[in-house]
């Protein structure tokens, strides 16, 4: 989408027996950070922070199943997919300070 290579990959232990062969190295996890150099260590905490949100985009706005053609398709729904989480957590935002400046009135969220 940005016009960039991928040089590497860093996937779970779930990726174990690809036989992948091509010009991107794939760099699978290991289960102790031992075994694993400091800098691919970070790249691994990386991955593992974005993978709770792309599970929310998952199940709670409709990633699940692309109904758009081609990969001009793939990137539109990603981007409308995350641009309905960001609208969604604005839309609670305004609600908790308009809600705060009401008297008497006490909201849980």
């Amino acid at each position: 989408m940005i016009g960039g290579r991928v040089e590497e990959a860093h996937v779970d232990m779930g990726y174990r027996g690809h036989g992948y062969q091509g010009p991107v190295r794939v760099h699978i996890d290991k289960r102790r950070r031992g075994r694993t150099a400091p800098r691919r260590w970070r790249w691994m905490k990386r991955r593992a922070a974005v993978e709770p949100s792309i599970g929310h985009l998952k199940a709670e706005h409709r990633l699940e199943r692309n109904r758009l053609k081609g990969s001009y398709g793939d990137a539109i729904n990603a981007v409308l997919s995350a641009a309905a989480m960001n609208f969604h957590k604005l839309v609670r935002a305004f609600l908790r300070r308009f809600l705060r400046r009401l008297p008497g009135l006490r909201w849980p969220i």
